[in-house]
């Protein structure tokens, strides 16, 4: 059976929550097939500009975040969308 849905189904795996088999491959497509933000961006967001903030924490990679007497400092791997959004903060 496992056999004829690994020939007929395109892009399974084959998991098992008993053994555990097929979990390292399933992490590993995943990994493959999430996007990956590519671009880097460092910025200074004014503290009202919270929803910038989140969504750089929800939609971009974080590499270094401080607070500063005149926002909130981020550097961070972003979409094109998001360098757009944020470029009128870019230092």
């Amino acid at each position: 059976m496992l056999d004829r849905l690994r020939r007929s189904e395109k892009h399974s795996i084959v998991v098992s929550a008993r053994t555990g088999e097929g979990l390292d491959e399933l992490r590993a497509l995943i990994a493959d097939e999430l996007p990956r933000p590519d671009i880097d961006v460092t910025v200074l967001l004014p503290y009202d500009r919270g929803d910038l903030v989140n969504r750089l924490h929800n939609e971009a990679d974080i590499l270094a975040s401080e607070h500063t007497e005149h926002g909130t400092r981020i550097e961070a791997k972003v979409n094109q969308t998001l360098v757009d959004e944020l470029a009128a903060y870019a230092i």
